[in-house]
C-alpha cells in the first residue's frame, strides 16, 4: 500500500489533514477491496485521531422520585399479562393523578421458559400516592 504510506509521510505528526487524506483514498477503492479497507481503518484507529465510535451519551441529573412497583418472578409466556395487568394496577392506584414519568418495566434476570427473571414494574408518581394490597411504594434516590 505505498500510496497509504505516502499519505501518513506527507504529516509528520500524523495530523488531522493526514487523516482526512486517508479515508479519502479509502473511499475510492475499490468497493470489493474490503481487505484494503480494514487495513485502513486499522492505520486510522493507530493514529487515535478519528472520532469516537461510541454514541455521545447525555447524562442528566434525576431528582429524587416516589415509585408505584410490582416485582414478580416469572417465566416467558407470563410476560406480557404481567405487563398489562402492572400497566392498569398503577394507574389504578394513581386515584385520577398524574404519573411522572413513563410506565417501565426492567428484567433483573434471564425470562424464558427455564428462568424466571424477576421482572420489575413501576411507574413514578408524586408523593402522594399510597401503597395498596397489590403494589407497593418505594422512593428511588437522587442521581
Amino acid at each position: 500500500m505505498p500510496d497509504v504510506a505516502k499519505i501518513l509521510v506527507e504529516s509528520q505528526r500524523y495530523n488531522q489533514s493526514a487523516l482526512e487524506k486517508l479515508w479519502d483514498f479509502a473511499n475510492r477503492l475499490d468497493v470489493e477491496d474490503d481487505g484494503r479497507k480494514i487495513l485502513v481503518c486499522h492505520i486510522s484507529s493507530l493514529l487515535k485521531i478519528e472520532e469516537p465510535d461510541m454514541l455521545d451519551l447525555q447524562v442528566r441529573p434525576l431528582e429524587a422520585q416516589q415509585e408505584l412497583l410490582i416485582l414478580r418472578r416469572l417465566n416467558g409466556d407470563q410476560t406480557d399479562p404481567l405487563i398489562a395487568e402492572a400497566k392498569a394496577t398503577t394507574r389504578q392506584n394513581l386515584s385520577g393523578v398524574e404519573p411522572t414519568r413513563p410506565f417501565t418495566d426492567v428484567f433483573h434476570g434471564r425470562v424464558d421458559d427455564e428462568n424466571d427473571g424477576p421482572i420489575e414494574a413501576f411507574l413514578p408518581c408524586p408523593d402522594l400516592v399510597t401503597p395498596s394490597e397489590v403494589v407497593d411504594i418505594r422512593t428511588e434516590p437522587a442521581r
